[in-house]
């Protein structure tokens, strides 16, 4: 729950601000804007794809699936941080948008959390667990645009914090993402009668 709320809250807050930071922050024209913001989220299609097919592929041949899980969803937390962390100094566009693309990128392997409802939960169980995960996509997406433009605005306008307050959500994402146990049922299936 706390990886998913981690991972919502920065997609949602990248979502929400990333025209914003690159008209304001960074003088990007619409045109430029329109092309900068197609870019940042073409990446994080190829990193949903890049992630599913990585994923696919290394657990059909381990049986170890903690492991793969752990492991992908490290390197998206981890490259998801990274990549945020270094936008605050950043005052050149081509750079900006090259490490968006790459926290965008990164944060999309997250989308294998929707695995994890038919992974873990009994088939009775996927569409509560599922509703659940959501809820705490719902409630990033209710948190970031608030803290970010709080942020933002009592920055005067600087997006530093902002960015600041995505990197310690991507830590939170990487923490939660870590203690999951993938080799283990969220429930046991109650006997017949």
């Amino acid at each position: 729950m706390f990886g998913r709320l981690g991972w919502a809250t920065i997609w949602w807050g990248i979502i929400s601000w990333t025209p914003s930071y690159l008209d304001e922050a960074l003088g990007f024209d619409l045109a430029a804007l329109g092309w900068g913001t197609f870019l940042v989220y073409g990446a994080g299609v190829v990193g949903q794809l890049v992630a599913g097919f990585w994923s696919d592929r290394w657990r059909s041949s381990s049986p170890r699936h903690n492991v793969v899980m752990r492991t992908i969803l490290a390197v998206s937390g981890v490259g998801t941080a990274v990549a945020i962390f270094l936008i605050p100094p950043v005052t050149d566009g081509a750079v900006a948008l090259a490490l968006l693309s790459a926290a965008v990128f990164f944060i999309n392997f997250g989308g294998l959390y929707w695995s994890i409802p038919a992974l873990l939960a009994p088939k009775e169980q996927v569409g509560t667990v599922g509703g659940v995960m959501n809820v705490a996509s719902s409630g990033g997406g209710a948190i970031a645009p608030i803290a970010m433009g709080f942020a933002i605005g009592a920055a005067g306008g600087a997006y530093g914090g902002a960015f600041t307050f995505l990197g310690v959500c991507a830590i939170v994402y990487l923490v939660g993402s870590l203690i999951i146990d993938f080799e283990r049922p969220l429930a046991r299936r109650k006997a017949a009668a």
